[in-house]
């Protein structure tokens, strides 16, 4: 759940660069808050799922319900930053290439992260115990 946020602050912590690392610090910059307000309300529902199945089935899903989530802080930014009138407009034009890019890297932090559950739990490293 707080791989988007620890990754990009790893990433500038070791001072890497180059292109993954300046998208994982957009990432950051761009949607860091909100996805941290986020991830609190993701924590205490994956707290009431209790199986892995159902986690696993949400984690497909969180970067669809992210998208709004994103795309309310970018229109405050907007607002914040330019006139109402003049950042409603270009953040509207910005908006469907910005989903795009948040849809995007957040399947690639649900790829990495089933993908690390799957080998975890292919390993023995993780035990799936279900509350039902």
């Amino acid at each position: 759940m707080l791989l988007p946020l620890f990754a990009p602050l790893a990433v500038y912590a070791l001072g890497a660069s180059g292109v993954a690392a300046g998208i994982l610090t957009l990432s950051l910059l761009f949607g860091g808050i909100q996805y941290a307000l986020f991830a609190v309300l993701l924590f205490f529902v994956v707290g009431r799922l209790r199986s892995a199945k159902r986690i696993i089935h949400l984690s497909l899903w969180t970067p669809v319900l992210f998208v709004p989530v994103q795309g309310m802080g970018w229109f405050l930014y907007g607002a914040l930053t330019t006139s109402v009138e003049a950042g409603m407009s270009n953040n509207a034009e910005g908006l469907l290439p910005f989903a795009a890019y948040s849809l995007a890297l957040g399947y690639v932090y649900v790829v990495v992260v089933n993908v690390t559950y799957y080998a975890f739990s292919s390993l023995s490293w993780v035990r799936e115990e279900s509350v039902e």
